[in-house]
């Protein structure tokens, strides 16, 4: 056994998390049924408020009703859901960076992401989001950090200058960001990743 594994502290807490990602429209699934009433709904009877609620990207876009109100949609129904920490998504910026940091900013929640930089902006995180966080629930101090794929760049609308942006590789933020929420007394550190399965499993191992 590896003696990291044996040597964690241990507590007799419990954590509950509600995860979810990709609810970018509101209307009513013709197969599924579901809507965003009935997802609201659902959280609701998951009683959500008392559990550690993550979202891990693609809220605003893409929908057709996303290209009539800009995403803007998303933000009521989003904000009823009680989230604790959200991560972007290559699609929170479908619209452009400034657009992305003007719909988060309506939202009640944190937004993270460690590894996509604005090279303009002193290599902060892309449309002013936090690199990490601690959310304090249920007895626990948890760090999130938030991760991209290098595979974001060539999905972007050609109207975000990619020249500006700087791509870190998630293994390397993973070790630098869980340093520094350890340092700060992160019980349990958690990756919100919006990436695809291959990336999951490399940082994983």
């Amino acid at each position: 056994m590896d003696n990291n594994l044996t040597n964690l502290p241990t507590h007799n807490k419990k954590l509950n998390i509600i995860h979810f990602n990709d609810v970018y429209n509101i209307e009513e699934n013709p197969k599924t049924k579901v809507s965003a009433a009935r997802f609201v709904t659902a959280f609701d009877l998951y009683d959500s408020k008392n559990k550690l609620t993550l979202f891990s990207g693609d809220l605003f876009f893409p929908s057709n009703l996303s290209t009539y109100y800009e995403g803007e949609q998303m933000i009521k129904p989003f904000n009823r859901l009680n989230v604790d920490i959200s991560c972007l998504g290559n699609h929170e910026l479908d619209n452009g960076i400034e657009k992305c940091a003007e719909l988060i900013a309506q939202t009640n929640c944190p937004w993270i992401l460690s590894n996509l930089l604005e090279t303009e902006k002193g290599n902060r995180p892309i449309s002013g989001v936090e690199p990490c966080r601690i959310v304090e629930h249920q007895g626990l101090k948890i760090g999130c950090i938030g991760f991209s794929d290098e595979a974001w760049t060539d999905q972007f609308n050609p109207d975000i200058n990619c020249d500006i942006l700087k791509y870190v590789d998630y293994n390397e933020s993973l070790r630098k960001y869980s340093k520094i929420l350890k340092e700060q007394g992160a019980d349990l550190i958690i990756a919100l990743n919006h990436m695809r399965k291959p990336e999951d499993l490399d940082m994983a191992q």
